[in-house]
């Protein structure tokens, strides 16, 4: 039920009882009175526990339990009055429940007063009290004891329920006054006026009561019970207006109800006077000492309120000075904060521009600026070093094993480089495989080839990755500021062409000097010059190598080995010549000429001691991919009436072997010529599985590099074991070159290699020598096996 319907039925009821009272009949009167109060007190009860709102259940449960007992004591007096007039019989307990109504309102005023005076300004409330209590104590002294001290007699004379009643109601008004009065600031809510209206109105009711009753003038259910009646209405309809407000909590804002503010309200306790005035007359005494209480605390409150404003502004000053201090202080921290994110961020965004995000070193753009500014810092006679090198065939561990073990490959690389090497040296990934370090100290020559050394030594050691171990080679080339260039760029230019020098000249050598590129690059011209005018018959020979069966150290074949005696440079590399022949297209003549002689040599011995001994000839790939590679070949062997069979064509991996219709007329050529086909250095690059399903091959030749470890690294051996094992399935032939001791000889023989080649049995010799040590020699061994 909204707050208007009960409105309309408690008017309804009041009107009921006002029916009833002036009708004459005394029952129907103090019946429509219990009526109305048990309305009342069934609709503060129904509020109280069917609300979810906690907040001041007690207090309004109170004002239930002041009705509860009022009503009690109307029944009983109505009981007596109208049914048993004559008995006493209970009536003593009247006044008592009258006494607890009082007292439970007044106990109600002080629960809540005790919290609200506890946030209110402590001098003020002191000054309203005092004034307060005063007027009203002198105004009831006044108008219900008339000053005169004989009617307090009276009073006690009634019984001490009765004195308590006095002056609980007394405190009561007191009380209501000082929650009315010293409320300053803003309106109470219209639930709370109309509770403290109704207690006000109940406490001077029951005075009045007093008064007329101690004066003989009480008639008994007059207008004075209608009063009660009204009060406890309005108290029930107060706790509803509250209940249907705040159905959850109550939302009090406790700075807008307090007793500092602008509004003056101590002109209320002008009604004392007025009260005086009115019910004794013109007591001018009496008037002038409650007008003086209202001016003194006029005054009082004026000095108090303003007091506690300047304290206030005082206070608010203090507060805006802290609070923008504060902000100041907060401001300055944001600032602070985003400084040092903006800091970060650059150093971060620094830090990216500056180094390469994979290994973490310095990148190109960083390093030759740095380098730069190194050069331009130096003194006379000072140098810098740069050191430039790149990872050998790293694109093959990318194309096999994924670029993330490409990259972790370069990771551990670049920081075991940078773990030799002190913060003063400029160490920089400059992209892909290549790497570059720059050294600013007073170098000599031993110091250059101590730092390429080191470099390269770290780099060789096994990269383990996983299941995975490598062995990484790179190729070193060098340049000195200010020999090798004057300015960055040129430095690093330079270096690169020592580098890329070092490349070329294989394995054997991972370390050049820009310095002595002139002298290299005058030699490769000299070599060129001398080959293209060069006298083969005069100038070139043969070397042959013998091959032996492992199982019984028969002898099987021989490679013919091409060496170069120039009469202006001497005696030259093959290493070192043949890669100047490729480039200049010399390698094709020059081959040709060797596929002859290597023909010539192995018919006449075949020949003269009745063997079956093979001939491996090395062929270019230019040659291969002559169109006339094939009618060269077979012209020789008819030329010196050879076979076939004594014939072995040994080519490498990196012959191209793409254009399938190649492949397929090399099958049939060599299967019709029944030449046998061998694949030289197996093992030491990373397509050789696919190169055997191009060809058929007779044998595979297991890379020295891989025979050399096969007695230190037990990766070596497995790796071995499986070409041999792969070769038998496929039923090729193993021959293992470079083998040079005893114990790689037996681990060879035990893993069943096929054949060797090396040092161990027998290195390369000049016809006559290859003639009388092992032709002649094995010549013997077969006659004396048929003796």
């Amino acid at each position: 039920m909204n707050i208007r319907k009960t409105i309309v039925v408690f008017a309804g009821l009041f009107l009921l009882y006002i029916f009833a009272a002036s009708s004459g009949s005394a029952f129907l009167r103090e019946l429509a009175g219990v009526v109305c109060e048990c309305a009342a007190l069934a609709l503060i009860f129904a509020s109280v526990i069917r609300s979810e709102n906690r907040k001041y259940r007690i207090n309004y449960a109170l004002v239930g339990v002041s009705l509860l007992s009022w009503t009690l004591a109307d029944m009983l007096m109505a009981y007596h009055a109208l049914w048993a007039p004559g008995t006493v019989s209970g009536k003593d307990l009247i006044p008592v429940f009258y006494f607890i109504s009082t007292f439970t309102v007044f106990f109600n005023l002080i629960l809540y007063s005790v919290y609200r005076f506890s946030k209110w300004s402590g001098v003020q409330l002191l000054a309203d009290v005092l004034c307060i209590s005063f007027s009203v104590l002198w105004s009831i002294w006044v108008i219900g004891f008339n000053k005169c001290p004989d009617k307090l007699d009276t009073v006690f004379r009634y019984g001490g329920a009765g004195a308590a009643n006095i002056a609980t109601d007394i405190a009561q008004i007191i009380l209501i006054s000082i929650l009315s009065i010293s409320i300053r600031k803003d309106r109470l809510p219209p639930f709370l006026r109309l509770i403290l209206t109704a207690g006000l109105v109940y406490s001077l009711t029951n005075l009045g009561q007093y008064y007329l009753y101690f004066n003989n003038l009480y008639v008994p259910f007059g207008i004075i019970e209608a009063v009660y009646v009204a009060s406890a209405l309005a108290a029930a309809l107060a706790t509803r207006m509250y209940y249907i407000r705040y159905p959850q909590t109550y939302d009090f804002k406790e700075e807008l109800y307090c007793n500092i503010g602008h509004r003056k309200k101590g002109v209320l306790l002008l009604l004392a006077p007025l009260a005086v005035l009115l019910f004794k007359g013109f007591a001018a005494l009496d008037i002038v000492i409650l007008v003086l209480v209202t001016a003194v605390h006029r005054a009082s409150s004026e000095y108090i309120q303003n007091s506690v404003k300047n304290k206030e502004l005082l206070e608010r000053e203090k507060n805006l000075n802290l609070e923008l201090e504060l902000r100041i202080s907060e401001r300055m921290r944001d600032l602070e904060e985003k400084n040092s994110e903006l800091m970060s961020k650059n150093e971060e965004l620094k830090y990216i521009s500056e180094h390469d995000q994979l290994t973490g070193l310095y990148n190109r753009e960083f390093f030759m600026r740095e380098l730069k500014n190194k050069i331009d810092s130096l003194k006379d006679g000072q140098k810098i070093a740069l050191v430039l090198w790149n990872v050998d065939r790293l694109k093959g561990i990318n194309d096999t094993y994924g670029h993330s073990i490409g990259d972790r490959v370069l990771m551990i690389i670049a920081e075991r480089v940078g773990n030799i090497w002190d913060e003063s040296a400029l160490l920089s990934r400059l992209g892909g495989d290549e790497f570059a370090i720059a050294i600013e100290r007073d170098f000599t020559d031993g110091d250059y080839e101590r730092i390429g050394k080191e470099i390269v030594a770290v780099c060789g050691e096994p990269v383990r990755i996983g299941q995975y171990s490598f062995r990484v080679s790179v190729s070193l080339g060098m340049s000195v500021y200010p020999y090798c260039g004057g300015g960055a760029e040129t430095l690093l230019k330079n270096a690169g062409i020592a580098m890329h020098h070092a490349k070329e000249r294989g394995c054997g050598s991972r370390i050049f000097f820009y310095r002595d590129i002139d002298l290299a690059v005058k030699r490769r011209d000299m070599i060129g010059t001398f080959l293209k005018n060069s006298d083969y018959d005069r100038e070139f020979y043969l070397h042959y190598q013998p091959q032996f069966a492992v199982s019984d150290g028969r002898l099987v074949g021989v490679e013919a080995l091409l060496r170069w005696d120039c009469p202006q440079l001497g005696r030259i590399s093959p290493a070192e010549f043949i890669p100047i022949a490729e480039k200049e297209n010399l390698i094709i003549p020059l081959g040709d000429w060797v596929v002859e002689n290597a023909v010539k040599q192995i018919s006449s011995w075949n020949h003269s001691f009745g063997t079956n001994l093979k001939m491996g000839i090395n062929i270019s790939p230019k040659q291969i991919n002559q169109t006339d590679f094939l009618d060269t070949i077979k012209a020789s062997i008819m030329r010196n009436n050879a076979f076939g069979g004594w014939i072995d064509i040994e080519i490498t991996e990196g012959v191209a072997l793409d254009d399938e219709a190649t492949v397929s007329k090399l099958k049939e050529f060599f299967k019709r010529e029944g030449i046998s086909l061998s694949l030289d250095d197996f093992g030491t690059g990373y397509s050789s599985l696919g190169y055997l399903n191009m060809l058929i091959f007779d044998r595979i030749k297991i890379a020295k590099p891989l025979t050399d470890k096969i007695t230190t690294d037990a990766s070596s051996v497995k790796i071995v074991s499986s070409i041999i094992t792969l070769a038998r399935s496929l039923d090729i032939l193993t021959v293992s070159e470079g083998v040079e001791t005893k114990e790689q000889f037996d681990i060879l023989s035990e893993l069943g290699c096929d054949q060797i080649q090396g040092f161990y049995l027998g290195r390369p010799m000049t016809p006559q020598g290859f003639f009388y040590t092992f032709m002649v020699r094995d010549y013997q061994k077969r006659a004396n096996r048929y003796m």
